[in-house]
């Protein structure tokens, strides 16, 4: 690289800069456990399994080697860690990017930290996942491109393709980089020539050749995926060891369909959908500073290659994620990582511009000029953090809040929540149907943390009612991890901790975990017994019994009230267990379990009790509340005994 990127102080700033990135993304970390694609990214390269499509063999080999070779925290955490360690690489490599294109450092500054301020980046950056490699990857093609680009020598050709060819055996998405780095190299090598500095025609044959092959070389990180499956791995949902099995992992090719036409009428709207992510995720602020970058960069002789580069690697990310319509008509965001880290070295760009707008206003004196133009540098950085912590802010709110009816955002304490509940719950060879999200969190805890592993984790959650009665056959207990609706209408279903148990009969005795009640109702119900534990939420199971054949179906509200009567939080469920089990299908003398999850934000320390109200919506829209038998005057709503928050 040139004097300017390879001094000591460019690489300290560059350093200083990533590790500070990287000291708020550990302050951040999540805690340990997560779901869905997170959890997997935990527990699958320690085991040495095979991930999901398309089986990211790269990330997995990385990951084994990282857990084993950094032993802090648990496997969880280190996995969280090195997402943060890469997405740290990545702000470094963003500056020496900034600086190669030219800009001031404390533009370059400010355009390398916006990207970790956006929240998409900000949750995978503290979590497990390749999505940091990825972003980590594209940077430092990009960076070696501009840095062959500024003195063109063969190995600095075959560190780009070998580097590029990493990315290939890590994801898909790396191919779309191929048309703007060929453009570039073109242009490179057309300057080259036009100064009189072509190489030999003979020494370009070999170094292509050479290019190519080592482009080639990591993509051997694939014969893992077959090799490991054929020597039995411990997770392997694909068995990618017959070619079609291996192509169908790799390719994904079953979401083939999903990817719109370009003459989709849905584009335009999609289009919309993307430009109002751009303003929540970099703020009014940082869309601007994006935008005015972008144009700045082609207004200087020596940077409109690097200009083009960016563009034409940002443009083909932000199209496939337009295109790529899995999720309901939703932009799958997650594939905007790394064009965020693109649009990141724009935001420097368009600070840059605004700097030299105002050294230009100051001409006449030069030093206040300068001074004046980091100034504003300085306040447009100030300005931008705000928006990054208060994005931080909601993933942490997520972390640590009440468990949904459908589960689809495990991590923080809310992801350890469900686990323990739902794993401490069950009896031996229970089988559990999951969703993605909440089998992952349930694997990690058995392949790393070695709970439970008589229990069998099943996916997907659609199986649920084709293995009722087969499981039921073995004497097994089935039970599913969320609210399903094609799950309303079956009998006899209980909450055991966070999950729902799919009986064959009905259960007529309070369990042992319960503290007994018995508090009659009209129209035959009761309130058998409770069960409540409070800690970054408060987790309550109440166990309702049928006395009779119950005449309606009705409600339960739960309401967590402080010393003074004020309303903490409130959840309200259309039926018991979750919302799937109405009352007019129980049995007489059922006893039925029925979970709900309070939140704590802002409660001080302190006594605080819960208040139940059993209600029958009305066919006017109306409320009719269940009166308590046997109590005068009319009482209408059960106080549960009081405990402490600390």
């Amino acid at each position: 690289m040139t004097r300017h990127m390879t001094g000591h102080r460019e690489l300290a700033i560059a350093g200083l800069v990533g590790l500070t990135v990287l000291a708020v993304y550990v302050f951040t970390l999540n805690p340990g456990v997560a779901g869905g694609d997170p959890g997997e990214a935990q527990f699958v390269p320690r085991v040495l399994g095979i991930m999901h499509y398309t089986g990211y063999p790269l990330y997995t080999l990385l990951g084994w080697a990282w857990s084993y070779l950094v032993p802090v925290g648990s496997v969880a955490w280190r996995m969280n860690l090195l997402s943060a360690v890469l997405a740290g690489v990545t702000v470094a490599l963003l500056y020496l990017v900034g600086r190669q294109l030219r800009l001031s450092p404390g533009a370059a500054v400010v355009g390398a930290l916006s990207w970790p301020l956006v929240g998409l980046v900000w949750l995978w950056s503290t979590v497990a996942g390749g999505r940091t490699l990825t972003a980590c990857l594209a940077v430092l093609v990009t960076a070696l491109a501009l840095w062959w680009g500024e003195r063109p020598t063969s190995r600095r050709f075959l560190l780009l393709a070998f580097v590029y060819g990493l990315g290939l055996a890590h994801h898909r998405t790396t191919i779309l980089a191929a048309p703007a780095l060929a453009l570039y190299v073109l242009l490179v090598l057309a300057r080259e020539r036009r100064a009189g500095r072509a190489c030999a025609p003979r020494r370009l044959t070999l170094t292509l050749v050479a290019a190519t092959a080592l482009t080639a070389l990591p993509l051997l990180f694939y014969l893992y995926l077959p090799i490991r499956s054929a020597l039995g791995s411990p997770f392997d949902l694909y068995h990618p060891d017959t070619l079609d099995r291996f192509l169908d992992l790799v390719t994904a090719r079953q979401f083939a369909t999903t990817v719109l036409p370009l003459t989709s009428p849905e584009l335009p709207g999609r289009a919309g959908m993307l430009w109002d992510i751009l303003l929540r995720e970099f703020g009014w602020l940082g869309t601007v500073l994006g935008l005015l970058g972008f144009v700045a960069l082609w207004f200087h002789r020596k940077r409109w290659r690097g200009a083009l580069l960016v563009a034409l690697t940002f443009a083909p990310l932000a199209l496939f994620t337009l295109l790529y319509d899995v999720q309901e008509g939703r932009l799958n965001v997650v594939f905007l990582i790394p064009a965020y880290a693109l649009f990141a070295l724009w935001v420097g760009a368009g600070a840059d511009a605004v700097r030299a707008l105002v050294a230009w206003a100051w001409r006449r004196r030069e030093t206040v000029g300068h001074w004046a133009g980091a100034a504003v540098v300085a306040l447009m950085l100030l300005l931008l953090l705000p928006g990054g912590w208060a994005r931080y802010q909601a993933i942490e709110d997520a972390r640590a809040a009440p468990l949904d009816l459908h589960r689809q955002f495990l991590q923080g304490s809310t992801a350890r929540r469900f686990v323990d509940s739902s794993l401490s719950a069950v009896a031996p060879g229970t089988v559990i149907v999951c969703d993605w999200e909440q089998a992952a969190a349930l694997w990690v805890a058995q392949f790393i943390e070695g709970q439970r592993p008589d229990v069998v984790v099943r996916y997907p959650i659609d199986l649920v009612l084709p293995l009722r009665d087969e499981v039921a056959a073995r004497g097994q207990s089935l039970y599913m991890a969320r609210a399903l609706p094609e799950i309303v209408g079956q009998p006899y279903l209980s909450c055991e901790g966070a999950i729902i148990r799919v009986g064959t009969a009905p259960a007529t005795e309070l369990p042992a975990p319960a503290t007994r009640l018995d508090v009659p109702l009209e129209d035959g119900l009761s309130l058998a017994g409770y069960r409540t534990s409070a800690d970054s939420v408060v987790s309550l199971t109440l166990w309702w019994q049928a006395r009779q054949a119950l005449p309606a179906d009705y409600s339960a509200s739960v309401r967590l009230v402080d010393r003074e009567g004020r309303l903490i939080d409130q959840a309200d469920n259309a039926h018991p267990v979750l919302g799937c089990y109405p009352t007019t299908l129980w049995s007489p003398g059922e006893v039925v379990g029925d979970y709900y999850e309070l939140s704590l934000r802002g409660a001080a320390p302190g006594p605080y009790h819960i208040d139940v109200v059993v209600y029958q919506r009305l066919p006017d829209g109306g409320f009719r509340n269940l009166a308590l038998l046997d109590v005068e005057p009319r009482a209408e709503v059960i106080t549960l005994p009081p405990f402490d928050v600390r």
